[in-house]
């Protein structure tokens, strides 16, 4: 598991110096004040390629159990499919609506099988993307998804 685990340090840390290069690319407006487009996406590269780094020098002696089950491999699956569906959900349906449907799908599939409480589930889903709507389109005056049906 030691060589699994360093090597996954180091891919994600790839990945992370692969955001960062990729976030210079991104265009400034010439008169902005703010920290603009740039800001968030340097932040999750440069956490990623720490965080990558980090787990590559700190990977444990190998414990002879699998990185994960069949089961976890699933549910990775449907986590995955879940996002792809979000991403056409907001092109369509827009944040709004699509938001709280793949928060409430994905606390369940994160939940792996564990009884959860659907209505606290609810309501947690509404209060997240009600928090996010606020502080990206009020706060950081960042345009969200209206969805090409309601836009």
């Amino acid at each position: 598991m030691k060589n699994k685990e360093r090597v996954g340090g180091v891919i994600f840390a790839l990945l992370g110096l692969l955001v960062l290069f990729f976030t210079t690319q991104v265009r400034m407006p010439a008169n902005l004040s703010e920290p603009g487009p740039r800001l968030f996406p340097y932040i999750a590269g440069a956490g990623m390629a720490i965080c990558g780094l980090g787990m590559a020098l700190t990977a444990k002696q190998e414990s002879g159990e699998p990185f994960l089950t069949k089961e976890g491999w699933k549910r990775l699956g449907i986590a995955g499919l879940a996002m792809v569906i979000y991403y056409i959900g907001l092109e369509y349906l827009g944040f709004l609506i699509a938001t709280p449907f793949f928060t409430f799908a994905i606390i369940l599939i994160l939940a792996s099988g564990k009884k959860l409480n659907k209505v606290a589930n609810g309501v947690i889903s509404l209060a997240t993307t009600g928090i996010l709507y606020v502080v990206f389109q009020k706060i950081f005056i960042i345009f969200l998804p209206a969805g090409k049906f309601f836009g």
